[in-house]
C-alpha cells in the first residue's frame, strides 16, 4: 500500500464530508461549510490518500493573509 498528502481539491469534497459524517456524527460540517473552506483564501486542506481505499484523512488550517497566527481547523 502507498500512501500519499496532496492538497484537497473541490473534487474531494464528497469524500472529505464521508469521512466527516463518520467522525462527526453529531457536529459533522455541512457541504456548504466545508466547500467554503476548500475555496477560501486563508485556508490550505490536505487529503491522506492510499493506493486501495482513496481518501482516507484529511486537515485543514486557518492562516489569515497578514496574521502572524494559523489555527487548525480539523484533522
Amino acid at each position: 500500500m502507498t500512501v500519499t498528502l496532496r492538497p484537497a481539491a473541490e473534487t474531494d469534497l464528497a469524500a472529505i464530508l464521508r469521512l466527516e459524517e463518520e467522525t462527526f456524527v453529531s457536529d459533522a460540517w455541512t457541504a456548504e461549510q466545508m466547500a467554503a473552506e476548500l475555496a477560501s483564501e486563508h485556508t490550505s486542506y490536505v487529503v491522506v490518500v492510499d493506493d486501495v481505499d482513496g481518501i482516507v484523512g484529511y486537515g485543514g488550517v486557518l492562516a489569515p493573509s497578514a496574521s502572524p497566527d494559523a489555527d487548525i481547523q480539523t484533522i
